[in-house]
């Protein structure tokens, strides 16, 4: 075994530190692990095609459910008044209604297919 040395260059400066400390402060926790695990849960902890439904089902879910909600909003406000404050509100949060459907979703998986759409397969020996 051989080990080389290897030159400063390999090594990062005190500059680049600060720059991943700044780039670390964008980290949306919702995101990078909430979703990551809402994906996994849905379709399946330990299966791999289980775990990429759940993705697409995920992802399908968070991109339609913002425009699906603004749409249900301007469809449901037309009862209320003008300067009417909960019609107000409402269009306000209509773009957050994203969160209450994953939730919703993660709730019914959990409640009536625990081991998610496609669960592991026992193995045929032991």
């Amino acid at each position: 075994f051989h080990y080389r040395f290897r030159s400063h260059r390999h090594f990062r400066s005190n500059a680049d530190n600060s720059r991943w400390a700044v780039h670390a402060r964008k980290f949306i926790p919702l995101r990078f692990t909430f979703l990551i695990w809402v994906m996994v849960i849905i379709g399946g902890s330990g299966n791999n095609l289980g775990a990429i439904i759940g993705a697409f089902i995920t992802w399908f879910v968070w991109i339609e459910a913002e425009p699906a909600s603004i749409w249900l909003v301007s469809n449901l406000d037309i009862f209320l008044a003008e300067t009417s404050p909960l019609r107000l509100h409402l269009q306000e949060v209509a773009p957050h209604m994203r969160m209450i459907l994953m939730g919703l979703i993660l709730v019914l998986v959990l409640r009536f297919s625990p081991k998610g759409i496609l669960p592991e397969k026992a193995p045929d020996h032991y």
